[in-house]
């Protein structure tokens, strides 16, 4: 009798209104938009240097919703000796690191900034509170401040060599 006056009382509540409703997602960690004409900048975070190591590394996606191409040209921080444009590309089967001079970014599309691919290398880089202002050269849209949240790294995360620079291929 007991079992039943539980399983009624279950059934009860699953079919109550306010267990209708879809379950609210859990909050996602806000990211910072910066938006100017034609551009939207988001995702923007920094990892400090591996131990012994003086270079950290960004990433950020970059959506052109504008009509019209545009480039990245560079970017510099007062928190960095200087910052560089990086890619991966495969040469003879390995991954190597490449500095490039610009990043296209097509008019309507995205260009993400991430682990094995295009990424900011921020050399110099002493991290010090929670973000970092980048400044971001773009070729028509100028020059953009964009705020880089400072992110710590995993445990044994060496994001892809990022402490090995006399293997880039300059």
């Amino acid at each position: 009798m007991k079992r039943m006056m539980i399983a009624a009382a279950l059934l009860a509540a699953a079919c109550s209104p306010a267990a209708q409703r879809p379950a609210e997602a859990p909050a996602a960690e806000t990211s910072t938009v910066v938006a100017v004409e034609g551009l939207s900048i988001t995702d923007a975070t920094a990892k400090p240097p591996i131990e012994g190591q003086t270079t950290g590394v960004g990433y950020l996606t970059i959506r052109n919703t504008g009509d019209a191409p545009d480039r990245l040209l560079a970017a510099a921080a007062a928190g960095t000796s200087s910052i560089e444009l990086h890619t991966h590309r495969d040469v003879d089967g390995m991954k190597r690191m490449e500095k490039v001079d610009a990043v296209d970014l097509p008019a309507g599309a995205a260009v993400v900034f991430q682990p094995g691919g295009l990424h900011l290398m921020l050399f110099g880089f002493a991290p010090v509170g929670e973000e970092i202002p980048v400044t971001l050269t773009f070729e028509k849209a100028g020059e953009v401040v964009v705020p880089f949240k400072i992110v710590a790294r995993s445990a044994g995360q060496g994001e892809t060599g990022h402490g090995m620079h006399q293997e880039h291929a300059h």
